[in-house]
């Protein structure tokens, strides 16, 4: 089993397949800066992503008949992708690669290229290249598969018995952190990342909620609110009586309002008259004072409830994220309500996002949930984004919107 092997000196990370007369170090700024070089081609063209390459540089030697190659920069070599999105240089292109040789000199040790292809191998372009301006001993080939999700992953080829040698005889992640802890970081699960954060008060008027969810499996929707509503009143319980109900799926309720408060009875005398007053005209007499009672009802009930909300007045639905996604010049704005019971009780979050043909999670902590946005770089004309809320165990909360430019 090939191992990685440590760093060769102070910045640098060292290559070396066993059973192989090579070693191969690569400064780890060098890495930074070329995946960021790769990236933007990655993200330039839809579904596959555009190719890139061009030359190292460094040095090569042969101590003790082993070859040793220090590689501390690149050049690259654009490419106008006149046959598509792999690196297949035009004429002009080609060009520009002899110059770019050219201009190196012996500082040249190789040539490097972005794998967006099916198999990780060198194509037949690749091997004209190697032909032409790489031939010799001390020349080696570095393949990146660039990925959106994890690591991007990286081999090189070199010349053996004077044919290059594919696939290459060990693969490594191309990214700087693992390169300098020696290997992949250990995959912890997502609930092991980080501590869970205190639980916020709950709602100030929690409402009626159905019997605790299963054991196994997870709620969705308006289940998982009646679950952190009823965590809610798990903290703040009433005395009532228990009450045994059957299963049932909890059907789409109503929006709740607060009830407003009664009309007050004004016991007002009605004057006397002397000849009396008939009994339908006393009748509508009380017809518009009912009318102003009852109105003054409705004003005294509304300005209980400014009151109690704060002095604003709500009709958010309380099953509702309200997910929203606003551009500013080249990034976009993703926005929650983090005022929401759902966000205010949970302790992570999970942002997913469809950029075209890339994909990409982004987890949040209660705190990152509270402020209630996020800043998206897109590359993509279109896109889709997905907020999963987790409040409680086994429950799952989720909003999703789509974004076109």
């Amino acid at each position: 089993m090939a191992t990685l092997h440590e760093k060769a000196s102070a910045g640098f990370w060292t290559w070396e397949p066993p059973g192989k007369a090579i070693r191969i170090h690569i400064d780890l700024d060098t890495v930074d800066r070329m995946m960021h070089h790769i990236v933007d081609g990655f993200g330039s063209v839809p579904k596959r992503g555009a190719e890139v390459g061009g030359i190292l540089i460094g040095s090569a030697q042969r101590p003790n008949g082993k070859l040793e190659v220090t590689i501390t920069d690149f050049l690259p070599v654009p490419c106008t992708h006149r046959f598509g999105p792999s690196y297949v240089l035009s004429n002009e292109d080609v060009e520009g690669l002899a110059a770019a040789v050219a201009s190196a000199g012996g500082a040249c040790v190789g040539y490097y290229r972005s794998n967006t292809r099916e198999r990780m191998s060198l194509g037949p372009e690749d091997l004209e290249y190697c032909q032409s301006y790489f031939p010799g001993p001390d020349q080696v080939v570095l393949l990146i598969r660039p990925s959106a999700m994890q690591a991007s992953r990286a081999g090189f080829h070199f010349y053996e018995e004077g044919a290059l040698v594919d696939p290459t005889p060990l693969e490594f992640p191309f990214r700087r952190s693992e390169l300098e802890s020696g290997a992949a970081p250990q995959r912890r699960p997502l609930g092991e990342r980080r501590p869970a954060a205190p639980s916020p008060p709950p709602p100030s008027s929690p409402a009626p909620s159905p019997q605790s969810l299963p054991a196994t499996g997870r709620a969705h929707g308006r289940e998982g609110l009646a679950s952190i509503q009823e965590a809610a009143m798990a903290r703040d319980p009433q005395p009532s009586a228990a009450v045994t109900q059957p299963m049932f799926t909890p059907q789409p309720q109503q929006p709740q309002f607060s009830p407003l408060p009664p009309a007050p009875h004004l016991n007002y005398p009605v004057p006397s008259m002397a000849g009396g007053i008939p009994r339908t005209k006393r009748n509508w007499v009380w017809f518009p004072l009912s009318f102003i009672f009852l109105l003054l009802g409705v004003l005294l009930g509304f300005q209980a409830a400014l009151t109690f909300n704060g002095g604003k007045a709500t009709s958010q639905d309380p099953y509702s994220l309200s997910l929203g996604v606003e551009r500013r010049q080249s990034d976009l704005i993703v926005r929650w309500d983090r005022t929401n019971g759902a966000v205010r009780t949970s302790s992570k979050g999970v942002l997913d996002i469809q950029d075209g043909p890339y994909s990409k999670r982004v987890d949040l902590d209660s705190s990152q949930l509270q402020t209630g946005s996020v800043i998206y770089r897109f590359s993509s004309p279109k896109g889709k984004f997905k907020l999963e809320l987790y409040p409680k165990d086994r429950v799952v909360m989720s909003e999703t919107i789509d974004w076109s430019n």
